[in-house]
């Protein structure tokens, strides 16, 4: 890292990923969104985090220098030493950007060490709540002292911002109605796509499909359900697995493949040993981590997504990527659902109350393939119409504003005004 103070620019962004990034996760898939949709824009922000995780395609990222040990997403106990020597490769790079966009509440706590030594204002983006994700990594931690030192370090992050955005609704209500929180400086920035990955005309997505099924040994006839993402209690997967046996005994030629990592407590391993039952051998494939780059292939080869994700305050990403797919969805219902599918699933999906509710929904999809067609048009039109990252980037340059008082901005043509 060098030590000479770099010049800002009014269009400068620095932006702080206390993550693995990039990794397979909800979180550094909204990092890169949010990056690829900012540089469609004009806009190249320079990137810090944590030693583990690798540079995406076309992205530098500045990391601490050290050996790297591999991270899974969600908590983990040597995470308050990572973040300080994240916090240290920032402090020696002695940035000098218009904002500092800060992701999660530990790259919160940068933004505001930055704010009080630099004066640079930062924008908190957040996914859910750090001592939450604590809470559910280790629930003894969810009283005591432990859960109320993380819960006042998030308030006191939240009231450093200049201005917060959210994944969900219902972190949107939540902070909200916080009354350490103006609501004003709260905005809703949900999780988007990048529809142009995926297969966009019937003949191209028939092609990836044929051959992503040949080489899996998946027949046409059978109707492939899909999965990207964590393997936790709160992402749904427990109760998904419960209903298996019902699914595929109703709809028996219902095939499930379920990729993702562990996060916390919950090993990918021990999902894998219940997917062996004997109702479930050889119809429910757990395969591991599915690279970002193959996530298109695959989902344009199933014929439903699902996300069975429990907790109402946070994102889900998945959700625009199966839409984007073409996919007609089944996902519970709640605010962040219903803001991609509708509050009916008019969008191209299938909302559900209960696990059981869920599992009665795919087995009518799997019985009805018109259905399947008509939600999953509508879905992939949705997509492209609405759910674009260049327009979620629209959205946050306009908060970025807000934060520096309207010092952060752009050309006309899209590109950072030199400095002067």
């Amino acid at each position: 890292m060098s030590g000479t103070k770099r010049p800002s620019s009014a269009g400068e962004v620095l932006m702080v990923a206390p993550t693995p990034f990039y990794t397979e996760g909800g979180c550094s898939a909204r990092i890169l969104g949010e990056l690829e949709g900012l540089r469609g824009l004009g806009v190249e922000p320079r990137i810090f985090a944590y030693r583990s995780g690798r540079d995406p395609p076309g992205w530098s990222v500045e990391r601490p220098h050290g050996a790297v040990r591999d991270m899974g997403v969600g908590f983990q106990s040597d995470r308050p030493r990572r973040d300080l020597e994240l916090l240290r490769s920032v402090l020696l790079d002695r940035p000098d950007p218009a904002v500092v966009h800060a992701h999660l509440h530990e790259g919160g706590a940068i933004g505001a060490s930055l704010l009080k030594l630099r004066g640079v204002p930062f924008v908190l983006d957040l996914q859910g709540s750090m001592s939450e994700e604590v809470a559910r990594a280790l629930p003894a931690a969810r009283t005591g002292w432990t859960h109320r030192t993380l819960s006042r370090v998030e308030r006191l992050v939240e009231r450093h911002a200049a201005q917060i955005v959210v994944s969900s609704p219902g972190l949107l209500t939540y902070l909200r109605q916080d009354r350490t929180v103006d609501p004003a400086r709260v905005h809703l920035l949900e999780d988007g796509v990048n529809p142009a990955l995926f297969p966009g005309t019937d003949v191209a997505r028939t092609a990836v499909r044929t051959a992503w099924r040949r080489a899996q040994g998946v027949s046409e006839e059978e109707v492939v359900v899909g999965y990207v993402g964590v393997f936790a209690p709160s992402q749904g997967i427990d109760g998904l697995l419960r209903q298996a046996p019902r699914m595929l005994e109703r709809a028996p030629r219902l095939r499930f493949f379920l990729f993702g990592t562990g996060t916390g407590g919950s090993s990918i391993e021990d999902y894998r040993r219940r997917s062996t039952r004997p109702e479930m051998k050889g119809r429910v494939s757990i395969p591991g981590p599915l690279p970002f780059p193959e996530v298109p292939g695959f989902l344009s080869s199933c014929d439903i997504g699902v996300t069975w994700k429990l907790l109402p305050t946070e994102g889900n990403g998945k959700v625009p990527l199966y839409m984007a797919a073409g996919l007609p969805t089944v996902a519970m219902a709640g605010p962040v659902s219903e803001g991609y599918l509708g509050p009916r699933g008019e969008n191209g999906g299938r909302l559900a109350g209960t696990e059981e509710e869920a599992a009665e929904a795919v087995i009518d999809l799997a019985h009805d393939p018109t259905l399947r067609t008509r939600l999953g048009r509508k879905a992939r039109d949705t997509a492209v119409r609405k759910l674009d990252w260049r327009a979620v980037a629209r959205r946050l340059m306009e908060v970025y504003a807000l934060a520096t008082d309207g010092r952060f901005v752009l050309g006309t043509e899209g590109r950072p005004p030199p400095s002067t």
